[in-house]
């Protein structure tokens, strides 16, 4: 039986972004710009079909950056080691915007002391936007690293706090 993906390219106001889903499931999210191949993965993306689960992440992402704060109820099938697919599961439940330590994650985990292999696990992350690897940061505050950047990462952040605060009753 042949493997059947999905997904295509979502223009959004910070560049293209690649979506790809298996079945029912979300597998891979990536800012296209931030990839070294960008013709041939931009290809790929093109060369797929939307289903029902793409196009839902594709409405999710228009609404995110439109400022609608919304919970994903998107399936998301991150591939990784147990100990990232851990990381990510604990990165989703960080609310929209706010953020969380490396430290604090780790401490989540049952793991104290394991903030650099928190680090390491959302720099593989490979659903951005939908697992928020850009809501982690540095005990100090400081913003650490982003695999898509780190001013995507100031501007994810900025933005959920603008959000926030524009909505407030």
């Amino acid at each position: 039986m042949r493997n059947c993906y999905y997904g295509g390219i979502y223009s959004s106001i910070i560049g293209d972004i690649g979506i790809m889903a298996y079945e029912n499931t979300i597998i891979y999210v990536e800012l296209l710009e931030q990839n070294t191949h960008t013709f041939h993965t931009h290809k790929i993306y093109q060369n797929l079909r939307q289903n029902n689960i793409s196009k839902k992440a594709t409405q999710y992402l228009i609404q995110y950056f439109a400022g609608i704060k919304q919970e994903c109820d998107i399936a998301l099938a991150p591939q990784g080691t147990p100990f990232q697919k851990h990381v990510w599961t604990m990165l989703q439940q960080v609310p929209f915007g706010t953020t969380k330590s490396y430290k604090e994650i780790a401490i989540m985990l049952g793991k104290p002391n394991a903030m650099r292999a928190v680090g390491n696990a959302c720099a593989k992350n490979p659903i951005l936007f939908f697992i928020p690897c850009h809501r982690i940061v540095g005990n100090n505050g400081n913003l650490g690293g982003y695999r898509a950047g780190i001013a995507l990462k100031q501007h994810l952040l900025l933005h959920e706090q603008d959000c926030i605060s524009t909505h407030l009753p």
